[in-house]
């Protein structure tokens, strides 16, 4: 019998890939992310039967932030995930396993982080992953397996940041951000896919990070992508105007991570995209 999968966040990017490419070998129940603010006992009457819940709520964290923006990327992330785990607790047959995204930008951009790494970042985007990951090992004390996916940046044609920053440099405008030495780490939307039907059926549980091999700076990024588009890469955008612009939420630009997953390499996962030049020649075509 095939294991059943609910999926929470099945609109966005990495859901709506998860849901076409997992149902070849699962059973798969989308969950809308509306759920997640109703009443714990209706939430809990569309997790009944579920296996495995992938949880991938969360309000964007790109764009100009204030208070309002703040607490709604906060609250979408932990306040939801405590609701969650109320509804699996009123369940007589709790799921077998809980992932939950999480993000790499929980790491300082000092060093080179794993998964064993606990040099954070004191920033607001780092209290927002501990909290949230906080929140959902609640799930372990109900017998649940965790697995918490942290995700770099997630390229792709079909959407999220790397869309955006193709049609840039396509029209000969893209260049470096900030000082450009900010750690950039990132994964193929297709690794993504093939890593989460790992963590399913091999039951993988703690913190996976899901990035490539090789992580590289926003400069390393961007003169290889205007490299690979056969576009000039001039310019350089200073941190002030984005700071103007973007307020705090800026940091999402200015700041990075140089990130590695040791888990994976344990694993013996084979990447599609093992280094920047490979994820670039599959995106480029």
């Amino acid at each position: 019998m095939k294991k059943v999968i609910g999926i929470i966040g099945s609109g966005g990017l990495i859901g709506s890939e998860l849901v076409k490419f997992l149902s070849a070998d699962f059973e798969i129940r989308i969950i809308k992310s509306s759920l997640l603010y109703e009443d714990a006992r209706v939430l809990a009457l569309s997790l009944d039967g579920i296996d495995v819940i992938v949880n991938l709520a969360g309000y964007p964290i790109a764009g100009r932030w204030n208070h309002k923006v703040k607490n709604q990327i906060y609250n979408s992330r932990i306040n939801t995930t405590k609701n969650l785990i109320l509804a699996i607790t009123l369940l007589e047959r709790k799921p077998l396993q809980l992932i939950n995204a999480s993000a790499v930008g929980i790491y300082s951009d000092q060093e080179l982080s794993d998964e064993s790494s606990r040099n954070f970042a004191g920033n607001f985007l780092s209290k927002v992953v501990i909290d949230w990951e906080k929140e959902a090992s609640c799930v372990l004390d109900l017998g649940v397996k965790l697995s918490i996916a942290r995700f770099g940046v997630v390229l792709s044609n079909s959407g999220g940041a790397f869309k955006i920053l193709r049609k840039v440099f396509e029209l000969g405008i893209g260049g470096v951000i900030g000082s450009g030495k900010q750690g950039f780490s990132f994964i193929l939307i297709e690794d993504v896919l093939k890593i989460f039907h790992l963590i399913i059926s091999r039951e993988l549980v703690g913190i996976i990070n899901l990035v490539c091999p090789r992580p590289v700076t926003n400069a390393e990024f961007s003169r290889e992508l205007a490299r690979s588009l056969r576009r000039p890469c001039f310019f350089t955008i200073p941190s002030f105007i984005l700071q103007m612009v973007f307020r705090e939420g800026s940091s999402t630009l200015l700041e990075g991570q140089k990130v590695i997953s040791a888990r994976l390499q344990t694993e013996g996962y084979r990447f599609i995209g093992n280094n920047l030049k490979d994820c670039l020649n599959i995106l480029v075509k």
